[in-house]
């Protein structure tokens, strides 16, 4: 052995307790310690945790991408449904009947009515005790006759009422009735509407005031 061999050997101690190690021998007797041997330390377990942890991060995106992507087609699906318009029903066909003969006939449907007829006006009469000016369309010796032409008047448009002079106070030439039309408040108000009959009442009408007796 060498000067140097010997002193490599004389200074081989334990790194932990001290203790004189042999030339071939890697663990300390004393202390158990790795005098010559190095003990790699385990992996961290860090590093495990944040795979796995990125490994879940990328499955749940995953999954969320997914379920957005089913969503938007039932939406779109649910929008195009909408949108598509409803199928018309079909058409009836006119129920066909056939005669003895062997001859075909279409049922017809009567026209059914879009309204009913308006009724017709009735005669107005004069209240009682009432004092107003009016319009005389016409006079009558009888209220049959006086009634017969206050329906002709209606008929025609205007508005119509028979007043008897026995009640009431009215210009009639002695006439025992009286074909009015409106009750207002003023002589200009009765001028006014006698200008507006004269295009529907052919004969002679007048403004005159009426009073109870």
């Amino acid at each position: 052995m060498t000067t140097a061999t010997a002193e490599r050997t004389a200074q081989l101690r334990c790194p932990r307790c001290g203790a004189r190690l042999a030339p071939d021998q890697d663990w300390c007797l004393e202390c158990g310690a790795a005098a010559t041997t190095r003990i790699l330390r385990p992996p961290s377990w860090k590093l495990a945790a944040a795979i796995v942890a990125a490994v879940v991060a990328v499955f749940v995106v995953a999954v969320v991408l997914v379920v957005d992507s089913l969503s938007g087609d039932a939406d779109r699906a649910a929008a195009t449904r909408a949108r598509a318009p409803a199928a018309a029903p079909p058409a009836s066909k006119p129920s066909i009947a056939a005669n003895p003969a062997g001859a075909a006939k279409t049922a017809t449907t009567a026209p059914t009515a879009t309204g009913a007829a308006a009724p017709a006006r009735a005669i107005a009469a004069w209240p009682s005790g009432r004092n107003a000016w009016t319009v005389v369309l016409a006079t009558a010796p009888s209220r049959r006759a006086a009634e017969q032409r206050a329906r002709k008047l209606i008929a025609g448009g205007a508005k119509a009422g028979v007043l008897d002079t026995a009640k009431f106070n009215v210009d009639s030439g002695g006439a025992a009735f009286v074909v009015f039309s409106g009750q207002f408040a003023s002589q200009d108000a009765a001028i006014a509407a006698e200008s507006r009959l004269r295009s529907r009442v052919p004969a002679a009408v007048f403004v005159a005031q009426v009073s109870p007796r």
